[in-house]
């Protein structure tokens, strides 16, 4: 009888953990399993002291995601945050920090960024793993691309801190800086940056009457990814 007895209650300690373990789960689909089970909880507040934000976007957007089994997720809702260089989900109003290791790619679309950033972002951004062939390990930002030239950013915030001596006290003053960097990938193997402006991107190119007459006419400052975009479209027609 005290053999069966503690074999029922090894089966009960089974089951009681397996619920623990599926309750939090129950009711999602294959595909928030996948989001959920592998995220780490994080404070919302735990920027309020610093001025800025560490966010490409100004609120969590609805993205479609890519996992490296090849599943594709929609309506997650997530951010990018530059200063940790990471992707972050809310989920019944928290924010949770993804595991990167199992996506390969983040799509959002949505004119929802900072107004700061009007000239260096599209409707839509995509983020790949593995873009830069030398960061290997690492999300960038696809700009453009054919077949034998690639264009891609990176973005990232930049904490800076300064000290005001006022009359009987020192202020500390702490602020979020953005930054892009631009890079070009050629036939999928050389990787060089470029400044986002009319002397950088024209070099970019052999020169040529039909590029300078086109950036005429159309009036391009080259100071925009619009720019940008209209003028590698217009590469890609003249040499097809």
């Amino acid at each position: 009888m005290a053999i069966l007895w503690i074999i029922n209650l090894n089966n009960m300690l089974r089951l009681f953990v397996s619920l623990i373990l599926f309750i939090p789960f129950f009711g999602y689909t294959q595909s928030d399993k996948i989001i959920w089970e592998n995220v780490k909880p994080i404070e919302p507040d735990r920027y309020i002291e610093v001025k800025g934000s560490p966010f490409l976007f100004e609120t969590f957007v609805e993205s479609k995601v890519l996992t490296n089994n090849n599943l594709s997720i929609e309506n997650v809702l997530l951010n990018y945050n530059g200063y940790t260089h990471q992707f972050e989900a809310l989920h019944d109003g928290l924010p949770f920090i993804l595991e990167e290791k199992y996506y390969e790619r983040f799509e959002f679309v949505t004119q929802k960024y900072d107004r700061h950033y009007s000239n260096t972002m599209s409707d839509t951004t995509v983020f790949i793993y593995g873009l830069n062939p030398e960061a290997r390990n690492k999300f960038y930002i696809l700009v453009y691309e054919n077949q034998d030239l690639t264009i891609f950013k990176d973005f990232r915030i930049e904490k800076t801190e300064r000290a005001v001596e006022t009359p009987g006290k020192t202020e500390l003053f702490i602020n979020f800086s953005p930054f892009f960097t631009y890079y070009t990938l050629i036939n999928g193997k050389k990787v060089s940056r470029f400044k986002l402006n009319k002397k950088s991107v024209i070099g970019l190119f052999e020169e040529s009457k039909e590029m300078n007459q086109f950036i005429k006419s159309n009036k391009l400052s080259l100071k925009s990814e619009k720019d940008l975009k209209k003028l590698l479209e217009f590469n890609s027609s003249i040499n097809q």
